[in-house]
């Protein structure tokens, strides 16, 4: 065997090692590193409480950017305030009760439950890769994949009653990329695609500053923020439930 071949040979052991070692990443390893490389578990759990300026585009309001602010806490409440048309929205969450004001009447309503459950899915607090245990929820390491020609790790998260969501973490940077999840609606599977961009540091984690929404393709949401203001004080009345 000359030179040349033996090169390849040891070439290609090393890329089939390379390869085996990746394969080996265990969900816990895949989600440490994506902890440290986003400021470490440390710094989420110094996040007491965010406020958040976004502007909004959604799929039934084309061409429209939606102003909002958001406030969420610790303790999982949130309230969102955006303008619309020219009129204010207020939706919030108080832990127990999802409500809003309804911009045509002034009056404040309870939110019907499907879209309360989206509200409380909002309101969560921690990142899924620290808080997925407290939701009941486990994790594994699923397959390694590529898309546009970047390698990407997969974890697969499985709720109590069986809703699976992956996640897809950058091979080089460890941040994550896509989260998909499966819907059932009208009969339907239907897969919503969330691409997280711009990370940046807010309270020393790196936080994606869009986040855009995508079913069948399209874009349903797309949220830029402007702003994420970490551990402001927060007059928690404002997520109360107006009974």
């Amino acid at each position: 065997m000359n030179r040349f071949s033996c090169f390849i040979s040891l070439f290609a052991l090393l890329c089939c090692l390379s390869f085996v070692s990746l394969q080996a990443q265990s969900a816990d390893e895949i989600i440490q590193k994506t902890l440290d490389a986003r400021g470490g578990e440390q710094a989420f759990q110094a996040l007491k409480t965010l406020k958040m300026e976004a502007e909004i585009e959604t799929a039934q309001m084309p061409g429209h950017t939606i102003p909002a602010v958001i406030v969420k806490t610790k303790n999982n409440k949130m309230r969102s305030e955006s303008t619309i048309q020219g009129m204010s929205v207020v939706q919030a969450y108080d832990g127990q009760v999802a409500w809003m004001k309804n911009p045509m009447s002034g009056q404040v309503e309870k939110i019907p439950d499907g879209q309360a459950q989206q509200i409380k899915e909002q309101a969560y607090f921690d990142d899924l890769l620290i808080g997925y245990k407290s939701r009941g929820m486990s994790v594994e390491a699923g397959e390694q994949t590529k898309i546009e020609g970047k390698g990407y790790y997969q974890l697969i998260f499985t709720e109590e009653n069986g809703t699976k969501t992956s996640y897809y973490i950058d091979f080089e940077t460890h941040l994550p990329y896509l989260k998909t999840t499966i819907f059932s609606t009208g009969g339907q599977e239907v897969e919503v695609k969330t691409y997280f961009e711009n990370f940046q540091e807010v309270g020393k984690v790196k936080m994606p500053f869009i986040v855009d929404t995508q079913a069948q393709g399209q874009s349903m949401s797309k949220v830029t923020y402007k702003s994420i203001e970490p551990n402001v004080e927060v007059d928690e009345s404002i997520f109360d439930y107006p009974n």
